[in-house]
């Protein structure tokens, strides 16, 4: 038996110590590289590289850590979702990426009205955007309330848009780099949405 492999019942293959407490694939099962940096070390036959440095991995780490407890990881895996859902370990990635795009454009926004040449009406959508960003994920993950998300990612769509047009005018590198913001906002916004209908009984 491989060294990463111990025993769980009647000669289940399982990890000691894992945080997520199931049954596991060998690593020549796993289907992408994100999965095995999401996942714990027993995931990876012996001898073989974490890749702690990579980028990543990394931010997949920070984002399983921070948002999704064990807790919070089951209870997502046992929704119902779209058939266009991507795993969970895309999703830290994806917004280590986001919130640097955010924090450049929001960060200028906010400078210029500190220097007086932007009025508050044009930074007031990109405060509010950033207030249902950071609430999506309590919501989701903390309360476990699919409706509330759905409407809280509806709320963080229709900022966004906003704040888009207000700085429109005044700065246009600002709605361009926010391109690909918007653009993952859509899709988690049908996301949510299909997430929140396939699961309304529950």
């Amino acid at each position: 038996m491989p060294s990463w492999v111990g025993t769980s019942g009647a000669g289940r293959s399982a990890c000691h110590g894992c945080r997520f407490g199931r049954t596991h694939r060998p690593p020549e099962a796993a289907t992408s590289y994100l999965r095995i940096s999401l996942g714990c070390r027993c995931h990876r036959p012996a001898g073989a590289k974490t890749g702690k440095n990579d980028p990543i991995a990394i931010s997949a780490r920070i984002f399983r850590r921070i948002f999704m407890d064990s807790s919070s990881a089951a209870w997502y895996a046992q929704l119902s979702k779209p058939f266009f859902a991507p795993p969970a370990s895309v999703f830290g990635p994806v917004w280590t990426a986001l919130y640097v795009i955010i924090a450049i454009s929001f960060g200028f926004v906010l400078l210029q009205y500190l220097k007086r040449r932007l009025p508050f009406r044009v930074l007031l959508p990109f405060i509010l955007n950033l207030l249902f960003n950071l609430a999506y994920t309590p919501i989701q993950f903390g309360l476990k309330n699919n409706a509330l998300a759905s409407f809280d990612i509806l709320l963080v769509l229709a900022t966004l848009v906003w704040a888009m047009a207000a700085i429109r005018l005044r700065a246009r590198w600002v709605v361009w780099v926010n391109i690909p913001y918007l653009l993952w906002v859509l899709f988690a916004t049908v996301l949510q949405l299909g997430i929140t209908w396939l699961n309304r009984g529950a």
